[in-house]
């Protein structure tokens, strides 16, 4: 059941109690809404309770008021407060204590805490707290104060909070290279504010050579590291000056000093030098560039030690070309032949010496005693070589030797071979083979073959000394104690010059042979000798050779002997050297011959080729002849593997009756070029896996025969590359592992070798790392006018991406009517519309370098819109809604109290 009791006066409270009646299965209540005072009263039960009863009222009290007035409160951002936030006074005081009031504070950052109550000296009651303000600025603080009857009183005063002050950290010192890039630690400084985090600062730094750029500030230790990067582009001390500033426009200024040190030049040797001995010579030795661009001759030095014993020489240093490079030449004159080690040291201000190392060539007059035996002389890549059997016991830059003498060796068989299967060449001062002294010696022999010449066989009668001419002013061979002499060259490209004397020729055949005198003017005419004693004397008169015999007479030319019964071999040419490309078809000439006995259709000559790979024999294409009555030989080959030293490819041409005619070219079989593809890299900081992918022409290679080094674009050392099979035959990737330390997009460039091919450059694009980057919505408290806000505490603060941050500049209409004007550094100015109601926003555009967009909504309020929207962040935890924000602000705007939001 209920008991109601009702006061004549409104506001009262009361407490009831039970005199002598009983209320059975029920319980008795009271609400006041009357003033009474103590004493006993009747009331009326309603059915249920039985009979009336008298209780007693007690306890009786005027309605109660809380008064609170709200504390000045200053503080440094980050120190602790603690202290009193306000007093108030109850007008029940008499009947309550400390203990019967709650103190909630609202400390206007969007935190709150309880309060201590305690009574006040003089009357009343005060409540203290303690807090942490983590950023300076005007803070609302709301104090509420609730009794135990839940009366509620609450007052509001603003706290001031100042901003703590930076510390510069001690003066600090750093090293960097000119034109190289550094990265690295500039500063430190320290903030009062122990709650400040990196992102509360920005950090300006001017290098000290007229430059300047923002760096980045972190956490490190008890205080903060502001990290940078520069190019220097000259070595000195420079001063640089680093200014940090935070959010609420406190600035401290750090100092450091950059010793740039002069970069390391970076140098190329020119390898193997030629020099010819006696004889004084300018030759480039190296070429060097400078990485932190190239500066005057000047500044640049060399010396030279030339490896055979003299002193270091200045050389003389010239450039820059167009691609920036210098070049280092000096001049010598080396006593000997040899080779003798270049060392050359390279001076640059203060950069550290280089070193460069080269090899001197030196050539000269040559001379060779042979240890007796075969002993052959030819030319290979250059390189005039001088083999003992199968060893090559010389070698010399052709163009070093001035000329060249072999001399046998006494008591035994000496057989020399002047050797032109590789190719013709010329030694200027001639070459000279002496035989061992007779006639101690069994036999001295020189045999003249391959180039321009056919097998033609000379015995002499006795020894005999002489010279050979081989083609008119051509290569001159001279020779002692020879016999006999073997030529297998060409008639119209030798002229024998035979001494004194008489010698015999004759043939090397068993059966009737012709003799052929080529005349120089290149008429052929033959007579027939009977075998096996025809034979004819030559007796040599100056240069001309006569004929002793009734045909012919004062022919000056080359006595040819061929064993071919009447018959006379074709006049056959090699074409000379050819260039092929492993796995790819070398077609085309290979030779040419004429037939001396008139020329007869092509299908009556054959021709085979011996490409000289160990291939078989193949069948050679005829064509001809021409007007001249030339024919062509041809053929075609494919090569499968590139070869270091030349392929001798022997043509042999046949005719019926005839002997048979052997010509050789020399073949140089090159590599075949890589191709390559860039590969597709994703975006992001890190590059893993294939950055590259080439193929070769050449399917049987293995990985190993490939290398690879990639530069990453960014400045860092070039890094070795891992080359690995693709799965299809000849084709490869190349793998590398890369971390970028910014988010711009690079080109990698990726250089493959392959033995002594020209390197094959791929180059890859890198995109960068377009990450998208997070925004903060900003939130401003203003009054009723104008505002300009700075970039230090404007739509920028505290946003971060991956690069520099930049806000769309222009003029913008509020939703509530308000002109925001924003610029590039996040710094804005806003004005009110006419009818500002207390709050006004607008969205901004926020772009980093590599073109990513955000949207910041930017919020301004007026006072009162301010508390509704910190109650809104404190109370409820969130930000108002259109509809609250509008409410409350008008109802504070026409006078409302703030503490009937509460």
């Amino acid at each position: 059941g209920v008991i109601t009791y009702t006061a004549p006066t409104s506001g009262a409270s009361a407490t009831l109690s039970s005199g002598t009646a009983t209320i059975a299965n029920g319980t008795a209540s009271v609400t006041a809404t009357a003033d009474a005072t103590a004493g006993s009263y009747t009331v009326g039960a309603s059915a249920g309770f039985g009979t009336s009863a008298t209780f007693s009222l007690t306890n009786v009290a005027a309605a109660a008021t809380i008064a609170v007035t709200a504390s000045t409160i200053a503080v440094t951002e980050g120190a602790t407060f603690s202290g009193k936030v306000a007093t108030f006074t109850d007008s029940n005081a008499a009947e309550n204590a400390a203990s019967d009031f709650t103190a909630k504070i609202d400390w206007g950052d969007g935190s709150s805490s309880t309060g201590v109550v305690s009574t006040a000296a003089g009357g009343g009651f005060s409540a203290t707290g303690t807090h942490q303000y983590a950023e300076a600025g005007t803070k609302p603080v709301v104090v509420t104060v609730t009794d135990s009857n839940g009366v509620v009183g609450s007052a509001t005063h603003n706290a001031i909070v100042d901003d703590a002050p930076l510390t510069a950290g001690a003066a600090a010192s750093f090293t960097a290279v000119e034109g190289a890039l550094f990265i690295g630690q500039v500063g430190t400084f320290t903030d009062g504010n122990s709650l400040a985090v990196a992102g509360d600062f920005t950090a300006t730094i001017e290098w000290g050579d007229g430059n300047s750029s923002t760096g980045a500030v972190t956490a490190a230790g008890n205080g903060f590291a502001v990290n940078a990067t520069h190019k220097y582009a000259e070595e000195g001390t420079q001063s640089v000056t680093v200014t940090i500033a935070d959010k609420e426009g406190s600035k401290a200024t750090d100092a450091a000093t950059a010793v740039v040190a002069d970069a390391a030049l970076q140098t190329t040797t020119a390898g193997t030098v030629a020099f010819v001995a006696a004889t004084a010579q300018a030759k480039a030795l190296a070429t060097f560039s400078d990485p932190g661009g190239a500066e005057p001759l000047a500044d640049y030095s060399a010396t030279v030690d030339w490896g055979d014993g003299s002193s270091a020489e200045a050389a003389t240093v010239s450039g820059p070309d167009s691609l920036g490079l210098f070049t280092i030449t000096g001049s010598h004159n080396y006593a000997t032949v040899g080779t003798d080690p270049i060392t050359i040291t390279l001076h640059h201000d203060t950069a550290p010496n280089a070193t460069i190392a080269a090899t001197a060539d030196v050539g000269g007059p040559e001379m060779f005693n042979s240890p007796g035996g075969d002993v052959t002389v030819d030319v290979v890549n250059g390189k005039l070589q001088i083999i003992t059997g199968s060893t090559v016991a010389s070698s010399t830059t052709l163009s070093e030797v001035n000329s060249l003498t072999l001399n046998g060796k006494n008591g035994v068989a000496n057989s020399f071979t002047l050797d032109y299967s590789g190719g013709t060449f010329d030694v200027p001062g001639g070459i000279t083979f002496n035989g061992g002294a007779l006639p101690g010696t069994p036999s001295n022999s020189l045999t003249i073959k391959g180039g321009a010449f056919n097998t033609d066989t000379f015995t002499f009668t006795g020894a005999h000394n002489g010279s050979v001419a081989l083609g008119a002013n051509g290569q001159v061979v001279s020779y002692t104690n020879l016999t006999p002499l073997t030529n297998t060259g060409t008639a119209t490209d030798a002229v024998f010059n035979l001494p004194a004397g008489t010698a015999t020729v004759t043939l090397d055949s068993t059966s009737a042979g012709t003799v052929e005198v080529v005349s120089g003017t290149g008429t052929f005419e033959t007579t027939t000798l009977a075998s096996p004693s025809g034979s004819l004397t030559v007796n040599a008169n100056g240069n001309t050779v006569n004929v002793t015999d009734n045909f012919y007479s004062n022919f000056s030319g080359q006595l040819v002997v061929n064993g071919a019964a009447n018959k006379l071999s074709v006049h056959a040419l090699a074409a000379g050297t050819l260039a092929a490309t492993e796995a790819a078809t070398l077609s085309g000439t290979v030779a040419t011959f004429s037939d001396p006995n008139g020329a007869l259709a092509a299908s009556s000559y054959s021709a085979t080729i011996d490409w000289g790979d160990g291939s078989s024999a193949a069948t050679a294409a005829i064509s001809g002849p021409d007007a001249n009555g030339v024919f062509t030989v041809s053929g075609s080959h494919v090569y499968a593997e590139e070869s270091a030293t030349a392929k001798t490819a022997t043509v042999v041409v046949h005719r019926a009756s005839a002997t048979d005619v052997t010509v050789s070219d020399t073949v140089n079989v090159a590599d075949a070029p890589l191709t390559g593809t860039s590969a597709s890299i994703s975006a992001g900081l890190t590059v893993t896996g294939t950055v590259a992918s080439f193929s070769d022409p050449d399917t049987a290679d293995a990985t190993a025969d490939y290398s690879a080094t990639i530069d990453w674009g960014d400045g860092s050392s070039a890094a070795s590359g891992t080359v690995s099979a693709s799965g299809t035959a000849g084709s490869f990737n190349v793998l590398g592992n890369h971390t970028y330390s910014n988010a711009n997009p690079h080109t990698i460039t990726v250089t493959v070798s392959h033995g002594t091919d020209q390197p094959l450059v791929i180059h890859s694009p890198e995109p960068g790392n377009p990450v998208p980057f997070s925004v903060t919505d900003h939130t401003y408290v203003i009054g009723t006018g104008t505002i300009t806000v700075s970039a230090a505490n404007g739509i920028l603060s505290g946003d971060k991406g991956p690069t520099q941050l930049s806000v769309t500049a222009g003029t913008a209409t509020g939703a509530q009517g308000g002109t925001f004007v924003a610029n590039a550094d996040g710094s804005f100015t806003y004005a009110p519309g006419s009818s500002f109601p207390g709050y006004d926003s607008t969205q901004v555009t926020v772009t980093d370098t590599s073109g990513d967009k955000g949207t910041v909504t930017v919020t301004v309020l007026s006072q009162h819109a301010g508390v509704v929207w910190k109650f809104y962040e404190s109370v409820l935890n969130r930000v108002p809604d259109a509809a609250g924000l509008q409410y409350w602000t008008n109802y504070f705007n026409t006078g409302g109290n703030t503490g009937d939001m509460a």
